[in-house]
């Protein structure tokens, strides 16, 4: 069991984790974790039970292994991620939105609507007085 939830972690998720390939339960929700789930993750032939939820993830759900078998609810929260189990269809098509953050040179979220294949955007800018 290895359980980092609700620790205020920052950053990646580190690759070397899927060195603890006996590991049958990972829960690493509620920090501030971002970017990809490594593909490392998948190097657990014994995970039972597996938890990323709330977290600020983005790319695309991992499969294989037994990922496949995961409820929605371990990456809820996680408003930049894609794909399976969310995406109940064979295809490969997701939509990602960037939004610029106010008062920021770079600083952009990318938001994910899985599985379209037909968008109609209308792009709006919009401030908040402080």
């Amino acid at each position: 069991m290895f359980n980092v939830s609700h620790n205020d972690f920052t950053g990646l998720i580190p690759p070397s984790i899927g060195n603890l390939s006996q590991l049958e339960s990972l829960d690493m929700s509620w920090n501030k974790l971002t970017i990809d789930i490594p593909s490392t993750l998948t190097n657990f032939p014994f995970l039972s039970s597996f938890n990323l939820s709330y977290n600020q993830l983005e790319g695309r759900i991992l499969t294989g292994s037994q990922f496949h078998t995961f409820k929605d609810t371990s990456y809820k929260g996680n408003i930049g991620l894609c794909g399976s189990p969310w995406m109940n269809t064979n295809k490969d098509v997701d939509l990602y939105v960037f939004v610029k953050v106010l008062g920021s040179d770079d600083n952009f979220r990318r938001f994910c609507i899985p599985g379209l294949t037909k968008v109609f955007v209308k792009v709006s800018t919009f401030a908040t007085e402080s």
